[in-house]
């Protein structure tokens, strides 16, 4: 019962924000971001608690076809905390009603069981419903009348649960199961894995051209839009992540590892050639995030422990940079500088460790990795330049413009550098027992902690230094003070894809049952109370059920 407690604490969190909602209290996203914070926090004391084992749960219960079941181990602990973390910042600093705040805290709920989910066809049908109530969540994330970005995301995410969905099947039906444990290896077999791979990378957003994160970073309100890259990134590579489950560790095929480390490399080379290429603020730290997301797919596609914990690293660094970034463009220069280094990687904060250690993974990887390293150092060197470039770009048109407090952001770009000097604890204490539940080691016991470099206090002696140096250089030297020059014109841009009509668009709705999604009518109807809602659709419910 104990893997119940933090989808259970979401739960509770999301219904008391609609409640708050309902009867036109305040209070409903510090509540909501509150509920993240406890269910992270009794995620984690779970699972020390249990001496660091998986908690699982079986319950009798039907869910979308298969038995529900939990499994809270050290890597839904880790993605998890990703998902969390990010969420409870946003809500806490951005806000928006308490009705968006309560769905945001019902979709965590789903992301949370995706996580903790044992079998594979549980988690993709959490990872649907998490879609299903972010789109529910604002407004703008359903509204498909622009060509911004969110009718393609919603259409690319459909596409990914379908991939992730046959996938799921394909395993149910050779293996007899897809619990990730009891999953016989044969089961993994090459179709169905690259339906996995897909529809993760898919949900991630990896692809080399303009993925939806980059695409959905400008497109409506600041905490709908950073939710969503949030939530979704993380599970999409905790789908990937478990094939090494459901194939005792490897991977159905010699060619897969490199073929997705090359993809890798390719997203985040793209990224850092479109950073250094950004007209705003907003589209440099979109980029960011893409970059990560490449570097993660690289580490993990590694096949090693190694670099399944520098994966992990990169998640959690990127998870923070989701949560600071839209408070930078209204907060005071001196700190939106300093998110800006960080956020390409300046020493010392956890992105910089995490990079080098998906670098020395790559390296003892050998073979192509090692080739690979170099060209994510050549990415990494891209990125630094756009980032420089990035200072004296204008902010994004519709930011909030000063609204944030500072602390708020001085307390995150705080973490970010705390993290990045305990990047040994994190690392040995979460990431590699992570990294050891998907890859068996050759001999049973621990995972080998000295093959992994930055563990012990060398980070702690090298970033105290330089975080001192960063504190003296922003009271001495004031940016905000200082004439800001035009930002120059990039060195290089990414040839344009051709113009040309688009291949898919969005199903019109007929004009006889657009009444069904006329939300704000709805709203008119019920005087704002949804007791008459719900008392309808249970009604419906049961008179299907007996039919």
């Amino acid at each position: 019962m104990l893997a119940l407690v933090p989808p259970g604490l979401l739960l509770l969190a999301g219904v008391l924000t609609l409640l708050l909602q309902a009867f036109r209290l305040p209070g409903g996203s510090p509540l909501a971001a509150a509920g993240c914070l406890a269910a992270g926090g009794a995620a984690l004391g779970v699972w020390l608690a249990g001496g660091r084992n998986p908690i699982e749960l079986s319950a009798p219960v039907a869910i979308a076809g298969t038995t529900f079941g939990l499994r809270l181990d050290a890597l839904s602990l880790a993605v998890l905390l990703c998902a969390l973390a990010p969420v409870a910042m946003l809500l806490a600093s951005l806000g928006g009603t308490a009705g968006q705040a309560g769905l945001i805290a019902l979709a965590v709920t789903a992301a949370a069981v995706c996580s903790e989910a044992d079998r594979l066809l549980l988690a993709v049908a959490a990872l649907a419903t998490c879609c299903s109530l972010l789109a529910l969540a604002s407004p703008s994330l359903r509204d498909d009348s622009t060509d911004s970005g969110f009718a393609s995301l919603w259409l690319w995410l459909a596409a990914a649960l379908l991939l992730l969905l046959a996938g799921a099947v394909s395993v149910e039906l050779a293996g007899g199961t897809s619990i990730y444990s009891a999953t016989p290896v044969l089961a993994l077999t090459l179709p169905a894995f690259l339906l996995l791979a897909g529809g993760g990378a898919a949900t991630a957003g990896l692809a080399p051209w303009r993925p939806w994160p980059v695409t959905a970073w400008g497109t409506g309100a600041a905490h709908s839009r950073a939710v969503a890259i949030a939530l979704l990134p993380p599970l999409g590579f905790l789908l990937v992540a478990r094939s090494y489950n459901l194939g005792a560790g490897h991977w159905p095929g010699n060619w897969l590892n490199p073929t997705l480390q090359g993809l890798g490399v390719a997203v985040a080379l793209a990224a850092a050639i479109r950073a250094q290429g950004s007209a705003e603020t907003g589209g440099f730290l979109a980029e960011v995030t893409a970059f990560n997301l490449g570097t993660a797919l690289l580490a993990l596609a590694l096949g090693s422990q190694a670099g399944v914990a520098a994966a992990l690293v990169v998640l959690a660094g990127s998870a923070l940079l989701t949560g600071i970034g839209p408070l930078l463009p209204a907060v005071p220069r001196r700190l939106a500088v300093v998110g800006f280094l960080l956020a390409a990687g300046a020493p010392p904060a956890i992105l910089f460790g995490a990079r080098v250690l998906v670098l020395q993974a790559a390296v003892d990887s050998g073979g192509l990795s090692g080739f690979f390293a170099l060209g994510e150092v050549a990415a990494w060197v891209v990125l630094v330049a756009a980032a420089v470039r990035a200072l004296r770009l204008p902010a994004s048109a519709g930011e909030p413009g000063g609204s944030v407090p500072a602390w708020t952001a001085g307390l995150a770009l705080a973490a970010t550098l705390a993290l990045g000097l305990a990047l040994g604890l994190f690392e040995t204490g979460l990431a590699l027992s992570a990294a050891a539940e998907l890859i068996p080691g050759p001999t049973p016991g621990p995972p080998a902690a000295s093959q992994v470099a930055g563990l012990g206090w060398e980070p702690l002696l090298l970033g105290l230094p330089l975080a001192g140096l960063l504190v003296l250089a922003l009271l001495v030297r004031h940016p905000a003070e200082e004439a800001q020059s035009l930002a120059p014109e990039p060195a290089f841009r990414l040839p344009a894809w051709p113009a040309r009509r688009p291949t898919f668009r969005l199903p019109a709705m007929p004009e006889d049952y657009r009444s069904l999604f006329d939300f704000p009518a709805h709203a008119r109807a019920l005087g704002r109370r949804p007791w008459l809602g719900v008392a309808l659709t249970l009604g419906i419910a049961i008179i299907v059920a007996r039919l």
